[in-house]
């Protein structure tokens, strides 16, 4: 029998690996299939998009912030992934009492690599996921190379989503991304994504403004009343918080980010 241990610190113990997997986690899908997983692959959310061909044929069983537990009862998995920052936690609560659950939410780079290489532990990839963990850890070496020592840090938000207003804020891994293109994360003294209301969104003081591009424009609207001269930034959010095979393609967007930046 093998032992693994989540960031969460929750153990997982295996007799064998799973064949059975439900993913509630994008990152994690794209991840499992990235490494030849599909077969095993039961369940997904639907929010699951990528890789877009691969993920059609498989069962949704749900969104991320709702996920269908009966759907997932019936698949009847040997291992459920799940993202505490993401999933409800009262479902992630009750299929743990039934099923092995592992926490996939990563907070920094070397959470998401360490977690790619324990993940290919635990399906038997480790050649694979090694190799990728690797090559991950390479392109953000030799951009952190490139760039060299950051300038002007403007005071940024990161506004991840809307109804309600979410920060990224400290321990999560796209304000780690921030700072590595020399920005200052305005919620750093806020753990995790922050809540915010529209008054309390009123009283912050940016630089700079980045939005997600999954945020449409008619909902974007009222940071104009918020931040009337503050620089509004439209970004990709799964570059920014992806913490599975995506992460290759984080460098070079991060420099072209930077790029962008007033």
């Amino acid at each position: 029998m093998a032992t693994f241990v989540d960031h969460a610190g929750y153990e997982v113990r295996l007799t064998d690996p799973p064949r059975r997997i439900v993913s509630l986690a994008p990152s994690v899908t794209e991840l499992l299939l990235d490494l030849g997983m599909g077969p095993y692959v039961v369940g997904i959310t639907r929010q699951c998009r990528h890789p877009e061909v691969r993920t059609r044929a498989i069962q949704k069983v749900g969104d991320v912030s709702r996920p269908d537990v009966e759907a997932i009862h019936g698949l009847l998995p040997d291992l459920v992934f799940a993202d505490r920052d993401e999933n409800p936690q009262d479902s992630i609560g009750f299929l743990r009492g039934e099923f092995l659950v592992w926490d996939a939410a990563s907070g920094s780079l070397q959470q998401a690599v360490l977690q790619i290489r324990t993940l290919g532990e635990i399906i038997q990839k480790e050649a694979s996921a090694n190799w990728l963990a690797d090559k991950i850890e390479s392109r953000f070496a030799a951009m952190a190379t490139a760039d060299g020592p950051p300038g002007k840090s403007p005071a940024t938000v990161y506004l991840k989503a809307c109804r309600p207003w979410q920060l990224a804020g400290a321990h999560t891994l796209a304000g780690e991304q921030l700072a590595r293109i020399g920005l200052a994360n305005i919620a750093s003294e806020n753990t995790g994504l922050t809540v915010l209301g529209e008054k309390e969104l009123s009283g912050l003081r940016p630089d700079l403004v980045l939005l997600s591009s999954t945020i449409k424009e008619h909902e974007s609207e009222p940071l104009q009343r918020h931040f009337p001269h503050v620089p509004v930034i439209r970004v990709e959010d799964e570059l920014l918080s992806c913490y599975g095979s995506r992460l290759l393609r984080t460098p070079a967007y991060l420099q072209e980010l930077r790029e962008k930046l007033p």
